[in-house]
């Protein structure tokens, strides 16, 4: 893709604005996989649109999901986690990383229900609460849940009397392609923009002409956010551009061979070293091994693009998931890391310089570990810290 790739996200109509501003016919919202489309992308799309002097909408809001699949999560994801934020359904069509907030705000007296609502509000997501106020200096204790493969969340617990609205947790939406269209329909009509129609799912007639659209940030802030934070949301939508962009179907098949054929013909890794199930690395069909990443690791040092790549990388007690660690040791500002954690398992690889002025590439794999994993990155660290501390060449 490159790293001056960019995800254009576009509003399209067959009809026409008459002088009164009303567009008789469909507006239609199409993806192409863009992660980070938030409130203010969308509100810049409505207000061009109020530039072209739209006022009405007589027909429906629809989204436009392109070649993407219907297949949201990655191979082998597993049930009980899909309501939760870090495993947000991927698509060509994502809103406010595809997570509702749930707020919470007690009511005047203890033993009253709580006030519970959702934002961004639309009618995507279904709210069952059972939150009471409890006694003032009581503890807040607020848990979600949605059902299985449905549109109702239940939010259950106590908040103390006195206290202030405040988010308590957050939860995944089902199907982020309605979900976006509904949010948009939804800001259209805050914004003064009246529409007749409901949102739903569909696609753009031919030749159908762009009204408004929104430009991502370049790919290589995208990866910087990426690896940074460890946004999965992001590695399950590229994963799927790729296949978009290089097969011309946006699903998790069609990126692993992307992916596949790059790690085989370019970083020279044999396929058989690697088994992949999604983008994000959630699934636990995903298998590699230590000699891939130092392979691959090796590859991208050397690459045109290369110090794109390491930039995004978390920095040793600086920033991203390892702001924290290996502060005051001689790792500190000396590693350059990606992080990977699933229950039991723990890994860091990256590049480290050492004290010597060498660069090293590393990788530590941590696998079926009980309990926490805690001891595992502390041996990451020391490692890491022993590595960055050689004063001569190996």
């Amino acid at each position: 893709l490159g790293p001056e790739f960019r995800y254009s996200t576009g509003v399209y109509t067959a009809g026409e604005i008459d002088r009164e501003g009303v567009l008789h016919g469909d507006l239609v919202l199409k993806g192409s996989g863009d992660p980070l489309l938030d409130e203010p992308a969308l509100q810049g799309i409505i207000e061009d649109l109020k530039a072209r002097g739209l006022k009405r909408v007589a027909g429906a809001i629809v989204g436009d999901t392109g070649d993407f699949d219907r297949s949201p999560y990655g191979w082998g994801w597993s049930w009980d986690y899909l309501s939760a934020s870090y495993a947000a359904p991927a698509g060509a069509l994502n809103f406010n990383k595809n997570v509702i907030s749930i707020v919470v705000e007690p009511a005047a007296e203890p033993g009253s229900p709580a006030r519970v609502t959702l934002k961004p509000s639309s009618g995507h997501m279904r709210l069952r609460s059972s939150v009471m106020t409890g006694e003032r200096g009581s503890s807040r204790s607020v848990s979600r849940e949605r059902d299985a493969g449905a549109t109702t969340v239940t939010v259950t617990g106590s908040v103390p009397a006195g206290g202030d609205a405040a988010i308590d947790a957050v939860v995944a939406v089902l199907d982020p392609a309605q979900f976006t269209v509904d949010c948009f329909r939804d800001m259209l009509i805050s914004s003064g923009i009246p529409v007749d129609g409901r949102a739903r799912k569909g696609s753009a007639p031919a030749g159908a002409r762009m009204l408004a659209r929104h430009v991502s940030k370049p790919l290589r802030e995208i990866v910087t956010d990426l690896n940074k934070w460890s946004d999965n949301l992001i590695a399950e939508c590229l994963l799927r551009t790729l296949g978009s962009v290089r097969k011309g179907s946006g699903s998790v098949s069609a990126g692993r061979d992307v992916v596949m054929e790059f790690l085989e013909k370019q970083a020279g890794i044999e396929p058989g070293a690697v088994s992949m199930a999604d983008g994000s690395g959630l699934s636990r069909l995903n298998l590699v091994t230590c000699d891939s990443f130092i392979r691959l690791l090796d590859y991208m040092y050397r690459h045109r693009h290369g110090t794109d790549f390491m930039e995004s990388l978390p920095v040793a007690g600086v920033d991203g998931t390892l702001r924290n660690r290996m502060k005051d040791t001689p790792a500190e500002g000396k590693v350059r890391a990606k992080t990977g954690y699933i229950g039991g398992v723990s890994s860091l690889s990256g590049y480290v310089t050492t004290a010597a002025g060498q660069p090293l590439a590393f990788s530590l794999i941590f696998n079926n570990q009980v309990g926490t994993v805690a001891p595992c990155r502390e041996a990451q660290d020391e490692i890491c810290a022993y590595l960055a501390g050689l004063t001569e060449k190996l």
